[in-house]
């Protein structure tokens, strides 16, 4: 992530540099808005349908992975 933040923000990206505490709440507001969908009941893929096994799986660890970003 922090190459394509870097690449991003070289080529001119209207984001700008950010530093390592900025890219890791971007991370977690997307995190946070997946896991919204999937707790109210959406499949991940839009649909409506409830995640099967491997969606709660990837769940669980985008779960994790958001409470390791917290500052």
């Amino acid at each position: 992530m922090r190459r394509f933040a870097d690449a991003y923000a070289t080529a001119g990206g209207t984001a700008g540099r950010m530093d390592d505490e900025a890219l890791a709440q971007l991370i977690r507001r997307r995190l946070r808005c997946e896991a919204v969908h999937v707790e109210a009941g959406g499949g991940g893929a839009g649909d409506g349908r409830a995640p099967g096994a491997a969606g709660r799986a990837y769940h669980r660890r985008r779960i994790g992975l958001f409470r390791r970003l917290r500052p």
